[in-house]
C-alpha cells in the first residue's frame, strides 16, 4: 500500500511554516492522492493557508491556477514591503 504523505519529517516541516501558504492540488491525482494533499495541507502551521483544487492528474494545473499563484505572491510581497495592496489581472 501506499505510505502516508506526512512522515515525521514533512509532518515537523509543515508544523513551522508559519508565512502565508497556497496549497495548489490536483483532483485526480494518482501521485499524492487528494486525501494525501488534504493531509498535508492540514498540517501547515500558518495561519494564512488556502487550498486551491483543480481536476486532473499530477502537474495538470490550468492557467488560472498560475494567475492565482502570481496574485498571491504579488499581495504577499507588497504586504512584506508596507506597498499598498496590488491590483492583479
Amino acid at each position: 500500500g501506499r505510505q502516508p504523505l506526512a512522515q515525521p519529517r514533512r509532518r515537523a516541516d509543515a508544523q513551522r511554516l508559519a508565512c502565508p501558504v497556497l496549497f495548489l492540488a490536483n483532483w485526480d491525482d494518482t501521485r499524492v492522492p487528494r486525501e494525501q494533499a488534504f493531509e498535508l495541507f492540514d498540517l501547515i502551521g500558518s495561519e494564512d493557508k488556502r487550498l486551491h483544487a483543480y481536476p486532473g492528474e499530477h502537474g495538470q494545473l490550468p492557467e488560472e491556477a498560475r494567475a492565482a499563484s502570481e496574485d498571491f505572491l504579488a499581495r504577499y510581497l507588497a504586504r512584506l514591503a508596507g506597498l499598498p495592496r496590488p491590483r492583479c489581472s
